[in-house]
C-alpha cells in the first residue's frame, strides 16, 4: 500500500470509497481537482493537512473491506449505465426543482441577503449547461465509449472506432465550470447554513444544493477518474 502522501486524492477514492467523506467534509476537491496529493491540496494549512491526514490514515489501516461498489471493476458499459442510470436522473430530477427554489428565495428574500442572487444566477448557469452537458454524454460520448469495449471485446469491427479526445476534453471542461459554480454557491451559503430569519423553502434550498455538490462530486468522479481514463487506454490499444 502507497503512503498517504504518496496518493492523489482521486486514487484515494478509489481505493477506499469511504475516503470521499473525509474529502468532502474538508472541502477536498477529489474530482476535477483529483490530481492533487494531500500534500499539495493543503499545502497552505499544515494544521489542516495534519488533521485531514490523521483521519485518512486511520481509515486505510482498517483490514475491513465494507466498501459498497468496487467501480474500477465494471466493464465500460455497465458503469456508464450506472451513471445514467443513477447521477443523470437524479439530475434530470433536481435541476428544475433547485431552479424553481432559488428563484423564490432570491425574489422574495434577496434584499436583505443579496447574496441569494447570485447563488440564482449561478445556478441558472448550472441548469443551462448541465442539461446540454447530459445530453452530449449520453447521445454522443457514452455511445462512443460503449462501442469502443464493444471493438475491444471483438463484438465490432475496428474500423467502426470514432475518437473520444475532443469529447472527453469538452465534458471534462464542463465538469470543471460545474465544480467552480458549485464551488462558489457553497461559499455563499456560508457551507449552506441558513440564517436565522430563513423560511422553509430557503432552509430545503440550502439543502438541496449541498446534495446536489455532493452528487456533483461523485459524479464527476467516476466519469473523470474512472470511466474516461479506462475508455482512453482501451481506445489506444
Amino acid at each position: 500500500m502507497e503512503q498517504i502522501n504518496e496518493l492523489s486524492l482521486a486514487k484515494m477514492v478509489l481505493l477506499k470509497p469511504s475516503a470521499a467523506a473525509i474529502l468532502e467534509r474538508h472541502h477536498l476537491d477529489f474530482c476535477c481537482k483529483g490530481k492533487q496529493t494531500l500534500q499539495e491540496a493543503l499545502a497552505h494549512n499544515q494544521a489542516l493537512y495534519s488533521e485531514v491526514h490523521n483521519e485518512l490514515e486511520e481509515l486505510f489501516s482498517k483490514n475491513g473491506q465494507n466498501e459498497k461498489n468496487n467501480f474500477e471493476a465494471y466493464s465500460l458499459t455497465d458503469l456508464a449505465d450506472y451513471i445514467i442510470g443513477k447521477h443523470h436522473k437524479y439530475v434530470k430530477e433536481i435541476l428544475p426543482v433547485l431552479y424553481i427554489h432559488t428563484q423564490k428565495i432570491a425574489d422574495k428574500h434577496g434584499d436583505r441577503h443579496p447574496e441569494l442572487v447570485k447563488i440564482a444566477e449561478n445556478f441558472s448557469t448550472i441548469k443551462t449547461e448541465f442539461e446540454q452537458h447530459l445530453m452530449k454524454e449520453e447521445e454522443i460520448l457514452f455511445p462512443r465509449i460503449k462501442m469502443i469495449e464493444e471493438i475491444h471485446l471483438g463484438k465490432r469491427d475496428k474500423s467502426e472506432m470514432l475518437s473520444i479526445i475532443g469529447p472527453v476534453q469538452m465534458m471534462t471542461a464542463e465538469h470543471e465550470n460545474a465544480g467552480k459554480l458549485t464551488h462558489e454557491i457553497m461559499e455563499l451559503t456560508n457551507n449552506y447554513i441558513p440564517p436565522d430569519d430563513a423560511c422553509t423553502t430557503y432552509k430545503i434550498a440550502f439543502m438541496e444544493l449541498q446534495e446536489f455538490e455532493l452528487d456533483l462530486h461523485q459524479h464527476v468522479h467516476l466519469e473523470n477518474n474512472i470511466l474516461f481514463p479506462k475508455a482512453i487506454e482501451m481506445m489506444n490499444n
